[in-house]
């Protein structure tokens, strides 16, 4: 009864029977336990719990047996009937080993023989089942060889994989066998978006579908593309002052003469302002030349220039693969160049990032989000302006094309990197309550209250010495040299010059040490008043300090959650979004924060949905 309720729930799967079935059944049959040979061929965890394995070992049997049955061999009986194997310590001891420890050298063959028969008389019920396990194991070779199906990319996954690894799949959209060896083939942490699969799961799930299509998931990459990515990336990235070597020619299947590096756009940096009858000669090594001469004018730190490398290097091997140039691109590579962001192909991917001339190099390390799509975007659009202006090319194709990605349709909205004001009030009334015995906590509530109160970032924060605090008409100002390299003047609030004030006291100092002392640092190590806090210590000081926080405070659990995430950076956003929640304008929170764009001071979304509901209130509520 119990059998035939499991073929009928395993024919509702549309299960299928591979020759990794008979291969599990012929491995029990051998005595291999059954938990190790459902892990090794079914790709069962060993520590599955003993319903999930009966289930699916009846389902197998059934399966098998009705094989057997529609092939006409009366021997089906035999399959899933336990066999067991005759116990190794059982076995009589050869003949001439048993004689020479008996004494009986001197006896001839047919006595040994028949002194050996009357010590060991055989047992007939191991002789039985020795010749049921034979005829066992010739039947299922014997199927295995004439009826077990391959695995094809079109089945489903419920036929060939446990139904609890097929439940987390299936949600995802992962439906047919080609969907996880898509998945699989790509490497790396392709599991990283599946609900309830971890490595562990991945690693069986990989290697199952490596027993039913033996070689196929081994990562498919396209070594040409990869190999012409990686010298034109190199040849991006090569510094300014190298003489130039080995580098992409024109075309694939060309030949590859060197990058021209002329002395006179050396000397000029962006001199790549050329009359309009050179513009019909451009090619893809002068255009190689022409983008690193924009990222040199344009990037205004190694990080963005080491960004501007990574767009421009995919789009040029874009343009080379379709055999183009910047100045034959048009509106419609553009358009072709924006649906490769939006559904990288497989070949153009890896799914684990490697240096730049490494083979496993590839464009890509998987799908692009909505903001990276836009981002690169951005970038190409900002270089094609630049080249035009330069006189390098005769228009930009992308101001023809709708650049617009749209936002990621899963994206959080009202999710933010800003401390709660009641979880905010917890953590420092907690770490205010150590400071008087820990001179690190004390440090803390002066790092909490100080950005909060200005907004500094962490590089800007590490920057800072005392010599940076000006006084102006009974105000205190603080100058630090920011990101892009821009200086900015921030003003020290009421809160953040008394967090200050206790900060140096407790350092020996006062204010009068900004002239006295200007080099020392804001922000030092305890042990070394003069040597600068890293940026390392800073983050591990403040995770440790947060967990001693909310350990043990009556903070909800998702606010505990949320505060566990939170980095320096955290900080800033707390300050911006505080601010405008009090009222501050937002152009005034934008300067205070150095935001060259209103539209990023805007993204404090907590604060400004605060508002617009308020206000919305008043008309309606």
């Amino acid at each position: 009864m119990a059998t035939s309720t499991y073929a009928a729930a395993d024919a509702r799967s549309n299960a299928r029977l591979g020759a990794h079935h008979l291969a599990y059944l012929r491995a029990i049959a051998e005595g291999v336990p059954q938990r190790q040979a459902a892990a090794r061929y079914l790709g069962h965890d060993e520590h599955d719990g003993a319903v999930a394995l009966r289930r699916a070992h009846n389902a197998i049997v059934d399966r098998v047996r009705a094989l057997a049955r529609r092939q006409g061999d009366a021997r089906w009986r035999l399959i899933g009937l336990s066999i067991r194997p005759q116990a190794e310590g059982a076995q009589p001891p050869p003949v001439d080993q048993w004689a020479f420890e008996q004494g009986l050298e001197d006896f001839s063959q047919a006595e040994l023989l028949a002194l050996h028969a009357q010590a060991f008389p055989a047992d007939r019920k191991a002789l039985r089942d020795g010749r049921l396990r034979a005829r066992q194991l010739e039947l299922l070779q014997s199927l295995a060889q004439a009826a077990a199906e391959p695995a094809l990319p079109y089945h489903r996954l419920d036929a060939w994989f446990p139904e609890h690894l097929c439940q987390a799949l299936m949600s995802c959209g992962l439906l047919l066998v080609s969907d996880l060896l898509t998945r699989v083939q790509a490497g790396g942490r392709w599991w990283k978006t599946i609900p309830r699969i971890g490595a562990g799961k991945a690693e069986r799930l990989a290697r199952h579908l490596e027993t039913l299509m033996p070689g196929a998931t081994v990562p498919r990459r396209n070594t040409p593309l990869g190999q012409r990515g990686r010298a034109l990336s190199a040849a991006i990235a090569r510094p300014w002052t190298d003489p130039p070597g080995d580098a992409p020619g024109t075309h694939p299947g060309a030949a590859r003469p060197a990058l021209p590096t002329p002395a006179a756009d050396r000397a000029a940096g962006v001199g790549f302002v050329l009359a309009p009858a050179r513009l019909a000669a451009r090619d893809l090594d002068a255009d190689v030349q022409a983008v690193r001469a924009w990222i040199r004018a344009r990037a205004g730190s190694p990080a963005t220039a080491l960004a501007y490398r990574r767009e421009l290097g995919r789009f040029l091997l874009f343009l080379d693969q379709r055999r183009l140039t910047l100045s034959t691109c048009n509106a419609d590579d553009c358009l072709a160049y924006m649906a490769l962001l939006q559904n990288v192909p497989a070949d153009w991917t890896a799914r684990r990032s490697a240096p730049l001339g490494h083979e496993a190099w590839s464009p890509f390390t998987g799908p692009l989000s909505p903001r990276s799509q836009r981002q690169a975007i951005v970038v190409v659009g900002s270089c094609f302006a630049w080249l035009v202006a330069a006189r390098y090319l005769p228009g930009n194709p992308w101001t023809l094309v709708n650049r617009r990605t749209g936002d990621d349709r899963d994206a959080d909205e009202l999710a933010s990197r800003a401390f709660a004001p009641e979880v905010w009030q917890v953590i420092v009334a907690r770490l205010e309550a150590l400071a008087d015995t820990e001179p690190a906590a004390a440090r803390m509530v002066f790092l909490l209250k100080f950005l909060e109160a200005t907004g500094l970032r962490a590089a800007e924060l590490l920057g800072a010495r005392l010599g940076d605090f000006r006084p102006l008409e009974g105000r205190l100002l603080l100058q630090v040299h920011g990101k892009g390299r821009r200086n900015r003047v921030i003003p020290v609030a009421g809160q953040a010059r008394r967090a200050l004030r206790r900060h140096l006291a407790a350092r020996g100092l006062d204010e009068a040490s900004f002239a006295d002392q200007p080099g020392l640092p804001l922000l030092a190590r305890l042990d070394r008043p003069d040597q600068a806090l890293g940026y390392r210590s800073l983050y591990s000081a403040m995770k440790t300090w947060l967990d001693k926080a909310i350990a043990g405070s009556d903070l909800p659990w998702a606010d505990k959650v949320a505060a566990a995430r939170a980095s320096p950076h955290w900080l800033r956003h707390t300050c911006g979004t505080r601010a405008l929640e009090r009222g501050v304008p937002l152009d005034v929170v934008g300067q205070l924060l150095g935001h060259a764009d209103p539209r990023t001071t805007a993204r404090y979304t907590r604060a400004q949905l605060r508002r617009v509901a308020d206000e919305m209130d008043k008309a309606f509520g």
